[in-house]
């Protein structure tokens, strides 16, 4: 059957590893989307750093200051 679907209404997230290729999308992929989340995984630079235009761009990222394996290091309070 055909679907209609928004091309401007999708979303790209990603958990744990998925995270990492969230990002990696975010920052290399000519798809854009029109939204990411960013959990529990790593993000080894700040989104400022990336070479895109994120303007206007909604991005959720949660990840716990806990985790084993990705150090938090940036203080939110």
């Amino acid at each position: 059957s055909n679907h209609s679907i928004d091309s401007t209404k999708i979303y790209l997230m990603g958990f744990s590893n998925g995270s990492n290729m969230t990002v990696q999308m975010l920052a290399d992929s000519k798809q854009k989307f029109a939204g990411y989340a960013i959990i529990g995984g790593g993000m080894f630079e700040p989104i400022s750093s990336l070479e895109v235009d994120l303007k206007n761009t909604p991005i959720y990222i949660a990840t716990g200051m806990k985790d084993m394996l990705v150090f938090f290091k940036y203080k939110l309070y």
